[in-house]
């Protein structure tokens, strides 16, 4: 029994691997990404500066792994924070003590009013304008001690 030459193509030869594939589409991913993704991704608790891309309206989104994305935005006085809810789930948008699970998931700067959107259904948004400076920590309501939190910080 005679072997037969394995003949291997030039193009074959040469073809990355599914790893190089795997980490050019991460990369190119990445790249594509605005700053604040990026950012929002990332375990930077400083929160970064969003800049309303039209009128004075900034959106988060509120999805069904539980999370506000981003999470931890700055702001100036007086812009708007639309949260829209793109999932199924049900969910709330609350900065109200009287609330709250874990008084640590709930605080706002002195002079400001609590909140809280009530249920916003998939497929709806909740807006509320932000017009006192400072930190205000928020949660979901339904979701709370799983972990579904947010900061604003209002500069």
């Amino acid at each position: 029994m005679s072997k037969k030459p394995i003949i291997q193509s030039p193009d074959l030869a040469r073809a990355p691997s599914r790893r190089a594939i795997v980490l050019s589409l991460a990369s190119a991913t990445v790249a594509s990404l605005s700053p604040w993704a990026v950012q929002a991704m990332s375990n930077d608790t400083t929160g970064i500066l969003i800049e309303p891309a039209s009128g004075n309206t900034v959106r988060v989104d509120m999805n069904n792994a539980l999370q506000f994305v981003p999470d931890n935005i700055t702001i100036k006085i007086g812009t708007t924070v639309e949260w829209h809810n793109l999932e199924s789930y049900p969910h709330s948008v609350t900065a109200d003590p009287a609330l709250v699970q874990n008084p640590a998931n709930s605080k706002l700067p002195p002079g400001a009013k609590a909140f809280n959107s009530g249920r916003i259904n998939g497929g709806k948004s909740w807006r509320h304008t932000f017009t006192v400076a400072g930190a205000y920590h928020y949660f979901c309501i339904p979701h709370e001690g799983a972990g579904m939190l947010g900061t604003i910080i209002v500069s």
